[in-house]
């Protein structure tokens, strides 16, 4: 049989070439009828009715590797499959697959696609048959069933030892152009409800106003499931109009929880209109960050004599208007800002406030700002707009304790600068030991000129103060901090009695890392750590020369230091702005005299993980890193600005020491308000 079956099917590829298909079919024909498995004592060979490969193909999207194989080696109910074996013959194969190509030819697909499902089902583990039914299904705008056919053909090259073979590759070209397509899920349809919400979730409102597009059941979806839009931010050159804001508001529900604003421009500011659709859709918000160049919009609602609705259920306030008002003017839109506190006296517990003043005092002096007798976290963070006027924009004694009266739970405070001056008050009066009893974060960005406080000036006490933090814009070490006069008042008046109900506080975290550590502060620093409390520790170095005794040289630097060294609860250290070489450049002796110190410095510290450094001289600051990398205590280090060949180096070491090196050390700065619970987390850049 084989060399006639050669023959005919050479005689129908030569019909084919001459465009004889009906001849050409013929031929192939004869040869599929001619194979030993159509003959025997159950007669012709016939067709199975009763698979399903379309039904297969579609399972194969839904994670069956193995449904369409399955499909074609199951015995079937209609019999064929209990007379006739699998045949793999090749001449078999194919003069079927050269059967179905002049079908396509001839664009008979119905009889294309039955031959095809025939190979498939005779021979499940040749590759003819998927590459020949996947095709078909494409042509008959079945492209689900096409990528599920030639997927399980696929996987039955891996399993039956087809790698090398072209028809694999023709599988895997054939699948490319739907790959794109179906290698994507829908997450509506193949995750679970909640999973789903939560992929939705983690998008911001610009891009699930894209998905609106996607389809209808996506937008339905979306329209109908308030909890995706409990979190909104706005944060786009061009606002949504009005009318979006109105149907909004359909949307969500009144289910809206946090609502942040952040206006880029002047000339993009929201108007009075949409200012109003968009309270009205987030009525019920709990958390609000409004950041606004043009306050004029929002004045205008509140200033409406008409207006019903406005935010009163707010538990946190961030306002920050980036706009410069002229001198002398209150430094935010008055109605607005006054009718927020007035409608969430009793549930606002968050309050940040930022802007471009001269005139920080108007704040605190407002009588209808305060009280607010619920807030646990305020935040006043002003850019003074006029350096050569501080005395007269910081905040003296009497007006700490008024604004401490009014707000007897807080927590943590966030103020730009405090300044103590003898002509506030006369005295401080009889409360002054109760006030602020909840004060536990303290954050300043200023400092002031040292100089010695008396009774009188005596604003309030920090006994329980356990995180201290000091930023200012240029390092200073000629300056002066609150907390280190609260201390020094404490040891001048121990003797007197004045300072009988002050305690020093005792700290979990003391950051400064633009003022050097004031001997005044050593008490209060030592008591915390023999109560194994502080963990988090930076300060400026100080700049350090050396002297002469006896002929001798003795070097000063680190000397305000060395009594901390060695210190088990340290597990944060910051040194910043060091000056390794002092007044002496040249001195190379007393460069690695130093750099070796200040690494025994730190490698005394037996629970170190984070070290923060910043050195004055570049390359002196390359060597240090290398040295500090080298530590088997340090885990995170971060340090200051390196050259590029310098910085690349020190990160193959960092990786050759399992450390996590970063730069960045001045930009450094923690959440606010801050997590109570974890006050030794440093965040790394």
């Amino acid at each position: 049989m084989a060399p006639v079956t050669k023959a005919s099917i050479a005689e129908g590829r030569a019909a084919y070439s001459g465009g004889l298909y009906k001849l050409a079919l013929e031929h192939f024909t004869l040869v599929a009828n001619g194979c030993s498995c159509n003959s025997g004592p159950n007669g012709r060979r016939g067709r199975c009715t009763c698979k399903d490969f379309a039904a297969a193909a579609r399972l194969m999207g839904d994670g069956e590797s193995n449904s369409v194989f399955h499909e074609a080696m199951h015995v079937c109910s209609c019999g064929v499959g209990e007379k006739f074996q699998k045949c793999h013959e090749p001449q078999h194969i194919q003069a079927l697959d050269y059967r179905i190509h002049v079908f396509e030819k001839m664009a008979r697909r119905e009889n294309a696609q039955k031959d095809a499902e025939w190979l498939l089902e005779i021979a499940p583990r040749a590759l003819e048959g998927y590459l020949r039914l996947g095709k078909a299904y494409r042509l008959a705008k079945m492209p689900e069933e096409a990528y599920g056919i030639w997927t399980a053909g696929i996987k039955v090259a891996g399993k039956e030892g087809h790698g090398g073979s072209p028809k694999l590759h023709q599988l895997h070209q054939a699948r490319q152009s739907l790959q794109m397509r179906f290698s994507r899920k829908d997450p509506l349809q193949e995750l679970p409800i909640e999973l789903a919400e939560n992929v939705f979730s983690c998008l911001s409102v610009a891009e699930l106003v894209q998905c609106f597009g996607v389809c209808k059941r996506w937008k339905s979806y979306l329209q109908r499931n308030p909890r995706l839009w409990s979190d909104l931010h706005f944060n786009t050159k061009r606002m949504p109009s009005a009318s979006w804001f109105r149907q909004l508001r359909q949307t969500t529900g009144g289910a809206v929880e946090s609502l942040k604003v952040t206006e880029r421009s002047s000339s993009t500011g929201m108007e009075q209109q949409r200012w109003a659709a968009l309270i009205a859709a987030t009525l019920h918000a709990k958390h609000l960050t409004l950041g606004i160049h043009c306050p004029k919009g929002i004045e205008k609602v509140y200033a409406d004599p008409m207006r019903q609705l406005m935010w009163s259920n707010l538990k946190s306030l961030r306002l920050k208007l980036a706009t410069q008002l002229p001198a002398g003017e209150y430094p935010f839109p008055k109605k607005m800002l006054f009718q927020l506190l007035e409608h969430n006296s009793d549930t606002l517990e968050e309050l940040s406030l930022a802007a471009k003043t001269m005139h920080i005092i108007l704040i605190v002096r407002t009588p209808r700002l305060f009280p607010s007798h619920h807030l646990r976290s305020l935040s006043l963070q002003f850019e003074e707009t006029n350096s050569f006027r501080p005395a007269h924009t910081g905040l003296g004694p009497e007006q700490v304790r008024v604004l401490a009266r009014h707000t007897p739970l807080l927590e943590q405070l966030w103020f730009p600068w405090l300044t103590v001056r003898g002509d506030d008050v006369d005295s401080p009066s009889d409360d002054v030991g109760g006030l602020w009893p909840h004060l536990q974060v303290l954050r300043l960005q200023t400092w002031r000129p040292s100089s010695k406080i008396d009774g009188r000036e005596l604003m309030v006490p920090f006994a329980r103060l356990r995180s201290f933090d000091l930023h200012t814009q240029n390092s200073d070490t000629s300056g002066d901090h609150f907390l280190a006069e609260y201390c020094r008042y404490i040891q001048d008046h121990q003797d007197d009695g004045a300072a009988k109900e002050l305690r020093y506080p005792t700290l979990e975290r003391y950051w400064a890392p633009t003022m050097t550590l004031l001997s005044e502060m050593e008490p209060c620093l030592a008591q915390s750590f023999s109560k194994g409390a502080l963990s988090v520790f930076g300060t400026q170095v100080k700049m350090a020369d050396s002297s002469y005794v006896d002929n001798t040289r003795v070097d000063h630097f680190l000397e305000d230091l060395q009594w901390m060294a060695g210190e088990a609860s340290i597990k944060t250290l910051g040194l910043f702005n060091i000056n390794m070489n002092g007044d002496l450049c040249t001195d190379w002796g007393i460069l690695g005299a130093r750099t070796k110190a200040l690494v025994e410095f730190i490698e005394s510290f037996p629970n170190l993980e984070t070290v923060v450094i910043t050195v004055t001289d570049v390359d002196s600051n390359a060597a240090l890193l290398g040295k500090v990398l080298a530590l088997q205590n340090v885990k995170n280090l971060v340090g200051g600005p390196c050259p590029g060949a310098k910085m690349d180096a020190l990160r193959r070491l960092a990786e050759e020491n399992k450390v996590a090196l970063s730069f960045g050390a001045e930009t450094l700065r923690t959440e606010w308000p801050m997590d109570l619970k974890q006050l030794d987390k440093f965040p790394l850049a």
